[in-house]
């Protein structure tokens, strides 16, 4: 019932509690006016009060209909209380108030009772004593009728109706104001129950949403971390697992969390560390940065680092994870980078040493062994005459020829270009050299065919040193490198043994002597240039001058240059010193107008691309006839690299420098390279001139040397002519130069020279 007049009050939230009380009141009224209605016709009272009573039910209904439907409160509520009070129950009482004085008490009592049906506890109480009061008050009109029935009087009556209104305006207004103070009193309460009830709905939403915001960002940090990230329940079931723990386990959630140890993905030596947190089995405890091998679902392994730490105040561990696989393949192709050669894949000069240096710690404790250093003999023309594809295809098959000569354990090193390093261990002397010579003549009678390139011939030259502990390792080194250089210029394709004795250690300290000679004759300008005629042999006129150097000590001694050149070479200092010689020389040109000069350039400084820059400057800066300029290399130099060659004598050529080709015919052993090499001069070895008059072999290879230059166009020069013999044999054989020390000695000065220059001859 509460719910059926509740919702003929009207539900909508936004209707004030007045205007749902005066909906009520209208119902209330139509309600009674319809039962009045009923008992007029029922104890025929009669037509017009029955009317009355049916029209008025019709008048509350239409005021229900503008306040309930139509929310015309104000034209509703002061209608209906007009209606009700002074127009509807006056009526009805002066109509009635002589025949049935108690009916007024009847609608107060049909009113009441209709009223307890929305009455709380006080309200029932209330009305109840209201009703017994009206109860009694009938009873006493029915008993004792003297009140209406019996008087006539319209004085009696109209007390008898004034005491019948006034009791039921009292009583109506006593339950009007009932009402509203009790729905004002329940109202205010149950507003502020609201409000309240708002209020903490209100803060357990923002504490919700708040929540919710702190899952979400949990959530999303967790999800896109980037790092797998794992949660692990005391029983080290994984709990929760975000998407990078899939990737790098390859399960998925569904298949995890809370199915799977973590225990499965590590080793058993790693899981008692990472389950224990660092041995610290108590809230706080943490490992961090833990490096160990993950295993994923195929039982693939992984590196990974893992930092792990306890939830506070729970029991539960929190484990990431940083996939570090590719990482350490990086850093283990970085690492084979950094310690082996990248075309032959063996270890590098790097690598060679630090195994170099475990040698030497098993050396001390009395395992003798050996280095061995290798160098291809003219491997510069094999490169330059077809290209550095088929150089490095030839060091490959080089390579793998020398392996498969080795022993199992040797150590086979790239040291840089052609040279090589080689590791015995536990190995004597007769042995070391056993297998040096096996390298060398494995090589020699090898043949290295390429797919693209043809086939190769080659030889090795090979130093040895052993190692017994008593020298360090860049003293080894040395030592070698010593060998090398001693087994190329005994002739090359040779192996040459040196001992760590007293000897070598001597020849050692003289050249550091030497070295510290060159490097305090560079920075205090202490080198000299001597000159030396070249005359015509028809004619005996002198051609041109060589430009010699000198190297003057402290004490005023010189030293001669196959003292210090092939020191400077190793050392790296020839570039150094031959920018010194070409701006001296170019300083004499200017100051001999009618002097023509040739310059040395070592070997070792073809591959200098600035130096040869500096000297093409110097000589356009010095504003003088290129021609009087000229240039020698030796041959040795030239063929072993002979694309540096041909670009010196071509770029020289063209400022119209002349090139000689120094030391000819002890190089190589074919001379086809000649037709790659611009060169004016051959200056044939002094080795075939010395004895030429009473040597016919050397007579012969000088004949066949001249014929090859005049071939091409050249013109020849004999050096070491130190006899009028020598002279008239080199004038038989038609050679157009001649140098030496019968024809003139290197003196410091031009004019000197030429005092000290032969006669007429």
């Amino acid at each position: 019932m509460n719910i059926e007049i509740d919702a003929l009050a009207g539900q909508d939230d936004q209707l004030p509690l007045k205007h749902r009380i005066l909906n009520v009141t209208l119902i209330f009224g139509v309600a009674i006016c319809l039962i009045g209605t009923v008992i007029d016709l029922i104890l025929s009272l009669g037509t017009i009060l029955s009317i009355t009573t049916f029209f008025a039910a019709i008048i509350f209904g239409l005021l229900y209909y503008l306040s309930a439907v139509k929310r015309r409160y104000g034209v509703a509520m002061y209608c209906g209380l007009i209606i009700l009070i002074f127009v509807f129950i006056p009526f009805l009482w002066t109509y009635n108030g002589g025949i049935t004085g108690g009916f007024p008490y009847y609608l107060i009592l049909v009113s009441s009772i209709i009223a307890i049906l929305l009455s709380g506890y006080a309200r029932v109480f209330f009305l109840l004593c209201l009703t017994a009061v009206i109860s009694v008050l009938i009873v006493l009109e029915y008993r004792y009728p003297f009140l209406i029935k019996g008087y006539r009087s319209s004085s009696v009556m109209l007390v008898d109706m004034s005491v019948a209104l006034i009791l039921t305006i009292i009583s109506n207004a006593l339950l009007f104001a009932a009402v509203v103070r009790d729905y004002n009193k329940e109202n205010m309460g149950f507003t502020d129950y609201l409000t309240r009830l708002e209020t903490a709905n209100e803060e357990l939403q923002r504490e919700m949403e708040e929540r919710q915001d702190a899952e979400d960002k949990y959530r999303a940090i967790f999800e896109t971390t980037g790092t797998a990230v794992v949660i692990i329940e005391p029983d080290l079931t994984i709990s929760l697992a975000n998407e990078e723990f899939e990737k790098l386990s390859g399960f998925k959630k569904a298949e995890i969390e809370g199915r799977i140890s973590w225990r499965q993905f590590f080793s058993s030596e790693s899981i008692t560390r990472l389950i224990n947190c660092d041995n610290g089995e108590v809230a706080g405890a943490y490992l961090r940065d833990y490096e160990t091998h993950f295993f994923d679902h195929q039982g693939s392994e992984k590196d990974v680092i893992v930092s792990v730490s306890f939830i506070p105040g729970t029991q539960e561990r929190v484990a990431s994870f940083v996939d570090i696989t590719n990482i350490k393949q990086v850093e283990a192709q970085l690492k084979y980078l950094a310690t082996h050669d990248y075309l032959t894949g063996i270890p590098n000069r790097y690598s060679f040493e630090e195994s170099l240096n475990k040698v030497l710690t098993k050396a001390r404790q009395g395992r003798e062994s050996a280095i061995l250093f290798l160098d291809i003999d003219n491997f510069k023309l094999i490169n330059d005459a077809n290209g550095h594809a088929a150089g490095d295809e030839f060091l490959i098959n080089m390579v793998g020829t020398i392996k498969e000569n080795l022993r199992t354990g040797d150590i086979l090193a790239r040291l840089g270009g052609d040279e090589f390093g080689v590791l015995l261990e536990d190995t004597d002397v007769a042995k070391a050299r056993q297998l040096a010579e096996r390298l060398r003549q494995v090589t020699e009678t090898n043949e290295f065919c390429t797919a693209k390139y043809g086939c190769f011939n080659s030889s090795l030259s090979i130093g040895v040193v052993m190692i017994d502990g008593s020298l360090n390792s860049q003293r080894l080194l040395s030592l070698a490198d010593t060998a090398l250089y001693a087994a190329k210029e005994k002739g090359r394709n040779r192996v040459v043994l040196l001992e760590p004795d007293l000897e070598t250690s001597a020849k050692l300290t003289e050249i550091n002597q030497v070295y510290g000679l060159i490097r305090n004759a560079i920075a205090e300008d202490r080198f000299l240039l001597y000159f030396q005629p070249v005359v015509r042999v028809d004619d005996g006129e002198i051609s041109h001058y060589e430009a010699l150097i000198r190297l003057k000590q402290f004490d005023g001694r010189l030293v001669m240059p196959q003292t210090f050149i092939h020191v400077a070479e190793r050392f790296g200092l020839m570039p150094q010193i031959d920018r010194w010689v070409v701006r001296k020389s170019l300083e004499v040109l200017r100051q001999n107008p009618n002097l023509s000069l040739f310059i040395n350039i070592s070997g070792t400084s073809l591959s200098e691309e600035s130096l040869l820059g500096d000297i093409e400057e110097l000589i356009v800066q010095c504003d003088m006839e290129s021609c009087r300029i000229g240039f020698e290399v030796t041959e040795t130099a030239a063929v072993k690299d002979i694309v540096l060659a041909k670009r010196w004598t071509e770029r020289l050529n063209r400022l119209g420098c002349r090139f000689a080709l120094d030391d000819f015919g002890i190089g190589f052993s074919s001379f086809s390279y000649l037709r790659m090499l611009p060169v004016d001069y051959l200056k044939i070895d002094g080795s075939f001139i010395r004895n030429i008059d009473t040597n016919p072999a050397n007579r012969a290879l000088v004949e066949a040397m001249n014929a090859i230059a005049h071939s091409l166009n050249k013109k020849s020069v004999a050096e070491y002519v130190e006899n009028a013999a020598i002279l008239r044999t080199l004038r038989e054989l038609k050679v157009d130069y001649a140098q030496g020390y019968y024809l003139g000695m290197p003196s410091p000065t031009i004019e000197e020279s030429l005092n000290r220059t032969a006669p007429n001859i």
